[in-house]
């Protein structure tokens, strides 16, 4: 299942990713940044489309977006800049950031979130502190009635909180940490709102959740084939998420 299935845009062939590149190219509005060009395509449902474009107008990159109702705040550290790809980028970033300059304790927990318009931000003098929001696309979801559920499938050895955050994205594969770090985490959280919202360009259906887990408030997006019973207000969500965000100006 595709990230961008997540949001509506489930396509299977070569032939149906251009015939959508080019729908969300000439809806799209054009971005300017401080290396090249993004286009942005906002669905009415929510779902994005950030196209990449270079000083050749050539199509480089894609990535997609859902812009919900999540606002945290984060103490911005480094930026992750993979070289290989054009346009992509992302920070590295604690929530919650404690007082200033406290090395011992900067803040809730540490993350990587990926940003689709990354190059359209300055470049910040680090640490700086900025809102954000954050999306999670679903790689794997649960969702269980209520917290009972829950914690009834919770090893008795290592139980987890039905609001937990786990940035499995900073370990690398088997717990290297001289990996490249990556916005990926596990999630635990409560409902707080959703909805199954409908993308117009595809006529396909998502899941659009608002969620509480440990110290922030997340949208989360889902594909209705990764969704195992209707969420409501109240159930837990369980799973593994790629984190994708903007800052909030």
């Amino acid at each position: 299942m595709s990230h961008y299935a997540n949001i509506g845009f489930d396509v299977q062939t070569d032939a149906e990713l251009n015939q959508l590149v080019e729908q969300a190219y000439e809806a799209g509005k054009p971005v300017k940044s401080r290396k090249g060009l993004y286009v942005r395509y906002l669905d009415p449902s929510g779902a994005e489309l950030w196209l990449q474009v270079n000083e050749n107008k050539e199509l480089v990159g894609l990535n997609p977006y859902f812009q919900g109702e999540s606002c945290v705040e984060v103490e911005i550290h480094e930026a992750m800049i993979d070289e290989t790809e054009y346009l992509d980028g992302g920070y590295y970033c604690w929530a919650n950031p404690g007082a200033p300059n406290d090395k011992e304790e900067p803040g809730d927990y540490p993350f990587v979130l990926d940003l689709p318009d990354f190059f359209s931000n300055p470049e910040y003098d680090m640490p700086c502190r900025k809102n954000v929001s954050i999306c999670a696309f679903a790689e794997e979801l649960q969702v269980f009635e209520s917290e009972e559920m829950f914690d009834s499938i919770q090893p008795s050895e290592i139980m987890m909180s039905s609001e937990s955050f786990i940035p499995v994205g900073l370990l690398g594969d088997e717990g290297d940490l001289d990996a490249s770090p990556q916005a990926f985490a596990v999630v635990n959280g409560r409902i707080l709102s959703t909805e199954l919202k409908n993308n117009t360009l595809t006529d396909q259906p998502f899941w659009w959740m608002h969620v509480q887990t440990f110290g922030v408030k997340l949208d989360v997006v889902a594909s209705s084939e990764l969704i195992n019973e209707v969420p409501q207000v109240g159930n837990i969500i369980s799973g593994t998420f790629w984190l994708v965000g903007r800052v909030i100006e």
